[in-house]
């Protein structure tokens, strides 16, 4: 045997079965002090073959580890996929409920607008021409079932008009005003109860450009329901405010409440929990805001009151110059213009 170099290093490749090199041993400063032989070297061949082995093995473990948590990974992103797109192709599905229902409204409203509007109209005729006739010479009780007629026919003819102006056209006639103005002319609408107090902290400004007519039919409406869910009294506080370029009114009374099944389904139309009614008030009122660009929701729990509150922009999103907003029938998230 030859001395070993101190400067002298041994390097052996670590070899799989396969051939593969999986790493390289380097020796150095053998005990004996001398350069080892080729018989010598068997047993670390041996080690050095069972090495490889296991460094390959190791290997493959992480390697499959790392495989798995791949798959857990996509397996992960997967389902998320998949939930997403039974979540798309439920709402497809509840659109198309939804536009299949509303044209059955559009039908309906077609229908009720021409087959009812005539005979309601002949029967109010008689009416009034009955009241003049009777009106000197008619005991009471004639008189109150006349007036149970008239109010009759103005409880049908509202019905008739709730179907109309939701599924025809919405065509907003922009005019001036403020929000203690349209808060003022709604309260003259509405008839407010002794036992209910009414705190109106609107203010004159910001001066707003909207339709009056339909955002005043639209503070009656919340208003009314207001009341109607105090019977037994309590307070109504409507606020305005600006922020940025919108308005935002908000109407709270001190009611009833109302519960969780009811709020999921408070927009759709002909849903109503009043013993009379046919369940359009708030489904028109949610068109007539959001045809100016807007935005109306609620927050209410039973024995907690509610508070609706209504978001429109302070100026119309249209040019100057004699230009009207109108909104398709039935798509309350379309916004377009038109020329007058």
């Amino acid at each position: 045997m030859v001395d070993w170099h101190p400067q002298d290093m041994l390097y052996a490749p670590l070899r799989t079965p396969e051939g593969r090199i999986v790493g390289i041993l380097s020796m150095d400063d053998p005990v004996d002090g001398r350069k080892p032989t080729r018989e010598s070297l068997i047993p670390l061949e041996l080690f050095l073959h069972q090495a490889a082995i296991t460094i390959e093995n190791a290997q493959l473990i992480e390697n499959l580890r790392e495989a798995r948590k791949q798959l857990e990974i996509y397996a992960g992103q997967l389902e998320r996929k998949v939930e997403e797109r039974t979540r798309e192709l439920r709402k497809s599905q509840e659109e198309l409920l939804k536009a299949q229902r509303l044209a059955v409204i559009g039908e309906l409203a077609g229908m009720v607008g021409h087959d009812l509007r005539n005979p309601l109209t002949s029967i109010a005729g008689a009416q009034y021409y009955l009241k003049k006739r009777l009106s000197l010479e008619a005991n009471d009780k004639i008189r109150d079932m006349l007036d149970l007629i008239e109010r009759n026919i103005a409880y049908s003819n509202k019905i008739i008009n709730d179907l109309l102006d939701y599924s025809r056209e919405i065509e907003l006639e922009i005019s001036e005003s403020t929000p203690k103005a349209l808060v003022k002319e709604a309260l003259g609408l509405v008839e407010i109860p002794k036992n209910v107090q009414v705190l109106d902290l609107t203010k004159n400004k910001p001066k707003i450009r909207v339709d009056t007519e339909k955002v005043r039919r639209v503070f009656v409406n919340l208003i009314r329901n207001a009341v109607e869910a105090m019977p037994k009294g309590g307070k109504i506080t409507i606020k305005s405010r600006a922020e940025g370029e919108n308005l935002e009114m908000t109407f709270s009374d001190t009611g009833i409440g109302m519960s969780k099944a009811t709020l999921e389904k408070l927009w759709t139309p002909l849903f109503t929990t009043k013993a009379k009614g046919m369940g359009f008030g708030l489904a028109i009122c949610k068109r007539f805001i959001e045809a100016h660009g807007g935005s109306i929701s609620v927050k209410s729990a039973l024995g907690e009151g509610t508070t609706f509150t209504v978001t429109i922009p302070i100026q119309p999103k249209i040019k100057e110059g004699g230009e009207k907003i109108w909104m398709k029938p039935l798509e309350s998230s379309l916004l377009t213009t038109t020329k007058t």
